[in-house]
C-alpha cells in the first residue's frame, strides 16, 4: 500500500529533470488553438480543462489518486465538504424521495435537509444511527432512497456501525452515504 500510495495518480515515472510530483497549476482558465477545439472540451467530446472551478490537471491528479486507492474507476474532488454533500444528496434524491438522516450532522448539513430538500420535494427523517433497531424500524416505516451519515458524527463525535446500516438499508432498497 505505502508504494502504490506514493506512485498512485496518474503521474507516471519521470524522465531526468522532471519533476517527481505532479505540478500545482494555480491557473483559472486553460487556452485552445480554437473555439471549436474548446467547444469539444465543454461538450466533453473531448479531454481537457476550461475552467478551474470544474476541474485542472492538479485536482485531476487527485481524483485518479484516490481512483486508485480506493480501487474504484473514478473519484471527484470537490472544493468543499459541503459541495460534496450537496452533489451526493442531489444525485440520489428527486423531488418525491425520502432520505433517513442521523440527526446529529453538521449544522449545514442538517439545514441543507430541513431547508434546502424540501424546497424540491425532497423529504427527511431522522432516526438515532447509533440504534440499529431504530434504523430498521424507520427503514420499514417509510422507505428511504438514501440513508445519510457521518461518522465520526460532528459535532457529537458518535460512531455508527456503517456495516451495518449498509446493510440494513441495501436490504430496503436504499443508498448510503457517509460523510
Amino acid at each position: 500500500m505505502a508504494t502504490r500510495a506514493v506512485h498512485a495518480g496518474g503521474h507516471h515515472a519521470p524522465q531526468a529533470g522532471q519533476s517527481t510530483t505532479p505540478p500545482i497549476y494555480p491557473a483559472t482558465a486553460f487556452v485552445y488553438d480554437s473555439a471549436e477545439e474548446l467547444e469539444a472540451v465543454i461538450a466533453r467530446e473531448q479531454g481537457g480543462f476550461v475552467y478551474s472551478r470544474w476541474g485542472n490537471p492538479t485536482t485531476r491528479a487527485l481524483e485518479e489518486a484516490v481512483a486508485d486507492l480506493e480501487a474504484t474507476g473514478d473519484a471527484v474532488a470537490f472544493g468543499s465538504g459541503m459541495a460534496a454533500i450537496h452533489a451526493a444528496l442531489l444525485l440520489d434524491a428527486r423531488a418525491g424521495d425520502h432520505i433517513l438522516a442521523s440527526p446529529d450532522v453538521y449544522g449545514a448539513t442538517y439545514t441543507m435537509l430541513t431547508g434546502l430538500l424540501p424546497s424540491l420535494g425532497i423529504s427527511t427523517s431522522f432516526v438515532d444511527m447509533q440504534d440499529l433497531q431504530a434504523v430498521e424500524r424507520a427503514l420499514l416505516e417509510r422507505p428511504a432512497r438514501l440513508v445519510f451519515l457521518e461518522t465520526i458524527s460532528n459535532p457529537l463525535l458518535r460512531v455508527a456501525d456503517i456495516p451495518a446500516i449498509v446493510r440494513l438499508a441495501h436490504a430496503a432498497g436504499a443508498r448510503v452515504a457517509v460523510d
